[in-house]
């Protein structure tokens, strides 16, 4: 693939660099650092293309917290300039990027993610009679810095635009020359670009039947189950001699009839349903939402959004006596004129 070059002055263009700023607040705008960029807007502007134009940009640091819904993941938030910068950068460098995937990834792509990366994994599940998936051990914590830049260099050949890319690049690590912040737009693509080596792997070194991949979870399927023992071994080798990557160790092999946990479903050729783990979580938040509401700590719309969220999620798969059973044990003690009326409305 051509390499793009002369990008710098287009990721440094004000309109752009403007462009990211709307993006970048968006439901924030009431943030302080929010607010004080915006009173200065034109003077960060023309700062931010000088520091663009002469790759002498700096970025960070980072301000951390934990979430644990629905896994326990530790989230790094850059400044909000850093965040201005991101998506400047990935407003003109996405399509390059986009050029070099596969069709069968999914995360954080336009007109794909998880519902259309399960769809297309059921497809498969009706076409191929055995599947294995795998998912990358720590994958964002483990991404080699060097590695990386070497990768985005085969894209891109403006040395500015490399050179802010290692610079941002170089901002977080884990350990030495290691690690991407989970919280960054650019981390996604970045992750997209890394792992899209072992896509190409996949498809065209092992010859895949069937190939999906969802950040660090891929699935491979065939009809062979010997032949998919061999493609593991070797996918194995390739992750840890190309991308310095390891695989967890509950890899799943099974025929496509028993169904596949996958993004939070369970995929079979016939249906798409919950997992256990997330019946659990849909029916606990939108219990808690509920209280929080009746209580008065969680403002109306707060709740209305957030279930939504919820419904949306399981509304995707075979819910509807899930989804009635949590309903009636809403209404039981109050009126379903909250959390319970939203839930009503998405039956």
């Amino acid at each position: 693939m051509k390499r793009a070059g002369n990008l710098i002055a287009d990721v440094a263009e004000p309109r752009n660099i403007m462009y990211a700023f709307c993006r970048a607040r968006q439901g924030k705008s009431g943030a302080g650092e929010v607010r004080a960029f915006s009173a200065r807007l034109w003077e960060e502007t023309l700062r931010l293309r000088a520091e663009l134009l002469d790759a002498s940009i700096s970025f960070g640091p980072y301000r951390r917290f934990e979430v644990n819904d629905p896994k326990r993941r530790t989230i790094h938030v850059a400044p909000f300039r850093d965040r201005v910068c991101h998506h400047a950068l990935m407003n003109v460098c996405e399509p390059v990027m986009e050029r070099s995937l596969i069709d069968d990834t999914y995360a954080c792509r336009a007109g794909k993610g998880a519902h259309q990366a399960v769809l297309r994994a059921q497809e498969y599940a009706r076409r191929y009679g055995w599947y294995l998936k795998m998912d990358v051990r720590k994958f964002y914590e483990t991404v080699d810095h060097e590695r990386l830049i070497r990768l985005l260099a085969r894209r891109f050949k403006d040395a500015r635009l490399l050179a802010v890319f290692a610079c941002l690049i170089d901002s977080y690590e884990t350990q030495p020359g290691k690690g991407l912040p989970i919280g960054n737009v650019t981390s996604h693509h970045f992750a997209n670009q890394y792992m899209s080596v072992f896509d190409h792997y996949v498809k065209e070194g092992l010859g895949a039947a069937g190939y999906v991949r969802y950040m660090d979870d891929c699935v491979i399927w065939e009809d062979d189950k010997e032949r998919l023992k061999a493609m593991r071994r070797r996918a194995v080798e390739f992750l840890g001699e190309a991308l310095g990557l390891t695989l967890n160790d509950d890899v799943q092999l099974n025929r496509s009839a028993r169904g596949m946990a996958f993004l939070g479903y369970r995929v079979f050729p016939g249906r798409i349903g919950l997992t256990p783990r997330s019946k659990s979580r849909f029916a606990r938040k939108l219990r808690q939402y509920d209280k929080e509401f009746h209580r008065g700590t969680r403002a109306e719309a707060d709740v209305a959004r957030r279930v939504q969220a919820l419904c949306a999620f399981v509304r995707f798969a075979d819910t509807r006596s899930l989804r009635a059973h949590v309903l009636r044990g809403l209404s039981e003690g109050h009126e379903p004129r909250d959390a319970g009326r939203q839930l009503e409305q998405q039956r």
